[in-house]
């Protein structure tokens, strides 16, 4: 993820914003979210303004209001019982349009950068936050979403749980493209989502999840146009859409623009900007919890029953879905005996 590089996305100094938000620690941008409040005007895409040399795209959410309660920051256990946070980066086309957004792990609300935790734990702690904690159509106000993928998250199909017209799933550098993987990637095309490979260097090895792809991300930056050209000619083979990441200027945008660029991404548009969901009802905030427990490997399953057996509805629902005709169980009345059966993978998705 280019997120945790020096240079890279949320590390810099602020860039202008309009009414209703605020510039943390290191300039990114946040907004904090309550609930859905739908309030008058037009989105401000595409309302250019100088800043530092650079042309920025002012931009926000007219439709969804502040609802920061209180003051001052929170303890970090809070955040984790009851806050949702994500960072969000847009995507634009050849003609300026706002085509997505790129989500972005963030472990609080005041980190400009994705650190200290592994690829797994950052890609499925973004899409957990994202559709449940958040909400995709709250996030993204019906744009696409390109959310990283871990190899974990690709081969156990955790994509599944996303809806395809609403997502692009991008496949991190570190995966290695082997026979797990593009089972998972081919089926996923067969369903209906749409691949991104992401931070893309020419690997011969690459080239059956090219066959697959509908976009290649490039991160541009510091590479001469001589340098970025062999690499275009050698992708548009496949046909496939080119993404330029990390375009910092008008002039590296026009010239990736030139030779068969047609997405953008970068600080010459705007920085990523943190998300927070506050206040999560009592359920949320529950699944939340338990969530976390269970994708952190070193938790012991002790520890996940104890967590179930504190929350009574919780108890009652996975007693009755493990029952359920569709699992083809029955009699089971225990939660040690019900984690057994399903296991932590079927468990994670029903939570989610």
């Amino acid at each position: 993820d280019q997120d945790r590089r020096g240079g890279g996305r949320g590390d810099r100094g602020g860039w202008g914003v309009g009414p209703g938000h605020r510039v943390g620690r290191g300039g990114e941008h946040r907004r904090d979210i309550g609930g859905v409040h739908h309030a008058k005007g037009r989105r401000a895409w595409g309302h250019r303004q100088a800043h530092r040399g650079c042309v920025r795209y002012s931009w926000r959410m007219p439709n969804i209001r502040s609802a920061t309660r209180g003051s001052g920051a929170r303890p970090a256990a809070d955040f984790l019982m009851s806050d949702a946070i994500v960072a969000r980066q847009p995507i634009f086309d050849d003609r300026q349009k706002l085509v997505g957004f790129e989500l972005l792990y963030r472990h609080a609300e005041d980190a400009t950068s994705a650190r200290g935790a592994t690829p797994t734990v950052m890609a499925s702690t973004t899409v957990v936050q994202a559709v449940l904690g958040i909400g995709l159509e709250r996030l993204t106000e019906g744009e696409r979403v390109w959310i990283n993928l871990s190899r974990d998250l690709i081969v156990e199909r955790a994509w599944e749980l996303l809806d395809p017209k609403a997502v692009v799933l991008e496949i991190l550098e570190h995966v290695e493209p082997d026979a797990d993987v593009i089972a998972a990637v081919t089926d996923a095309k067969k369903r209906g989502y749409q691949i991104a490979l992401d931070d893309f260097v020419w690997d011969a090895k690459w080239e059956p999840l090219l066959q697959l792809a509908h976009m290649v991300k490039v991160d541009v930056q510091g590479r001469s146009i001589e340098e970025l050209k062999p690499l275009v000619a050698k992708l548009k083979v496949f046909n496939v859409k080119l993404l330029a990441e990390r375009v910092e200027t008008d002039a590296v945008r026009a010239a990736c623009a030139a030779i068969g660029f047609s997405l953008f991404q970068g600080y010459f548009y705007c920085q990523p900007e943190t998300v927070t969901k506050r206040d999560l009802t009592a359920a949320e905030s529950s699944a939340l919890q338990l969530l976390n427990l269970v994708r952190n490997e070193k938790t012991p399953t002790q520890q996940v029953e104890q967590a179930i057996k504190r929350d009574p509805a919780m108890t009652f629902k996975l007693l009755r879905i493990v029952n359920s005709a569709a699992m083809g169980f029955t009699g089971i009345e225990s939660i040690p005996h019900a984690l057994r059966l399903l296991g932590r993978t079927q468990l994670e998705r029903w939570l989610t």
